[in-house]
């Protein structure tokens, strides 16, 4: 059989009899107190203590639920352990780092004081370092005086409890209700042997691993502070959004041009012998050409729309000869811009052409000096044999030389692979450049020149119609 409390989930470590909720009857009291003081006379004294006996008796009720040690249902006794619950204008907040030789008198001590004037209670979580403490008010401080030492204390966020031994949320392994009956934790397969595989699939934030894992972001249930926050946030942000669209006088600024356009509409319901001739004339006109088109269609005869001539305007597609003129001049212009560009680029790429060949030839041309040493003229019997100066530097010896000229040739012939190479590689990008531009240039020409084309159609059409009309 199960039994269902309404309250907070608290794991069974803080069911312990020394380390429950240190009560707040002080604060409570005092209340109460300065309450009744404030509306309390003469005519109200016997009220006032008839409620203080409630008062007793409820305090008297709390403490024996707190001492209640089991329930029986039937005939089946269940174990329990019952606890006081924070009030509803209190926020809980955790320090960490206390020493596990505190006891619960200590730790209430050395945190509920003056010195932490919001602090109401404080117990340890469980058997370890952390200590949770309750703060009156809606926020929970920075830090917190801990004896003489100042502490770091956070938001409380309780975590969603989830069952190592059947794999289901909304209890803990120690207090399973059905531990024979076990299912997958990724897959919700029911009893998986040891050799089963899945792709896990988590029931509480939908990521690819086990539900309440480790790494799981929302294993962690969001305080009611925060949420409460946030909707405020969001009420705030819509009732900003909605003073933005009202005018200045606090109405809407719609109604302001729905009054407008009423105004001029009971203005024009009013016409004057001039606008009964207007409307005639343009009764006569059709809708679907424009009113600034009646003087073509009034310069055509009779004779001309039965032979099926139109005006010159008409075949300009509504739009005058000059408008058109303006934009095949636009085309023009920038075309031709573009043939100018492309010409200065062809002219850099012959420029470059020009200078790698000078400087291949100038490569082919350029020889060693020391053969041209080899190559001068040897001396006569006739001639003069001078002796070697002593200052000058002795002639390589051919090994060396032959070591040299490989050695230059091959620094000339990279030289010349890099030069290549980046003017290759600039002249393939201009080449790009080049073709990509007029590429999209000749499609918006193309794209311009369709619409003119389609909407001179378009509007021929539509006078060829009307024609007969007239």
């Amino acid at each position: 059989m199960e039994v269902q409390v309404n309250g907070e989930d608290i794991s069974p470590e803080e069911f312990l009899e020394g380390a429950g909720w240190c009560t707040i009857g002080s604060k409570t009291q005092a209340n109460r107190a300065n309450a009744q003081s404030n509306n309390q006379t003469g005519a109200h004294s016997r009220t006032g203590e008839g409620a203080d006996g409630n008062g007793q008796r409820s305090r008297q009720q709390q403490r024996n639920y707190r001492q209640l040690q089991a329930i029986t249902v039937g005939d089946r006794r269940h174990e329990v352990s019952a606890y006081e619950t924070a009030p509803d204008y209190t926020v809980k907040g955790i320090i960490k780092g206390i020493p596990l030789e505190e006891d619960a008198k200590s730790i209430h001590s050395n945190i509920v004081h003056a010195r932490n004037p919001q602090a109401l209670a404080a117990k340890r979580l469980s058997n370890t370092t952390t200590v949770i403490v309750a703060f009156e008010g809606p926020r929970v401080p920075t830090y917190v005086r801990y004896g003489g030492a100042l502490l770091r204390c956070v938001l409380y966020r309780k975590q969603i409890d989830m069952c190592h031994c059947c794999g289901r949320l909304g209890h803990r392994m120690d207090v399973c209700p059905n531990p024979q009956d076990k299912v997958c934790r990724g897959c919700d397969a029911p009893n998986p042997g040891p050799d089963h595989q899945c792709s896990p699939r988590c029931k509480l934030c939908g990521g690819t691993h086990m539900t309440a894992d480790r790494n799981c972001r929302a294993r962690y249930k969001t305080p009611y502070v925060v949420t409460k926050r946030q909707w405020e946030r969001r009420r705030a942000a819509e009732e900003a959004e909605a003073a933005a669209t009202t005018g200045p006088a606090g109405k809407p600024r719609s109604r302001s041009r729905t009054s407008s356009q009423s105004r001029s509409r009971s203005r024009s319901r009013t016409p004057g012998p001039q606008q009964h001739q207007k409307r005639r004339a343009r009764s006569r006109t059709p809708r679907g050409t424009p009113t600034g088109d009646t003087k073509t269609a009034e310069s055509v005869s009779f004779a001309d729309a039965v032979k099926g001539k139109r005006a010159p305007n008409a075949e300009a597609g509504g739009k005058t000869p000059t408008k058109i003129e303006t934009e095949i001049a636009q085309l023009t212009q920038a075309m031709q811009t573009m043939k100018r560009q492309i010409e200065h680029m062809q002219a850099q790429i012959r420029a470059k052409d020009e200078l790698i060949q000078q400087l291949q030839s100038a490569a082919n041309s350029e020889t060693d000096p020391q053969a041209m040493q080899e190559t001068q003229e040897e001396p006569t019997e006739d001639d003069e044999v001078e002796g070697p100066d002593t200052k000058r530097r002795p002639a390589p010896t051919p090994l060396k030389a032959a070591r040299l000229k490989r050695t230059r040739a091959a620094i000339r012939d990279a030289r010349l692979e890099a030069l290549e190479g980046r003017l290759s590689s600039l002249e393939e990008t201009i080449t790009a450049t080049i073709t990509r531009t007029i590429q999209q240039s000749l499609e918006s020409v193309h794209l311009r020149l369709s619409r003119l084309e389609a909407a001179n159609s378009t509007l021929g059409t539509s006078h060829s119609e009307a024609a007969p009309h007239i």
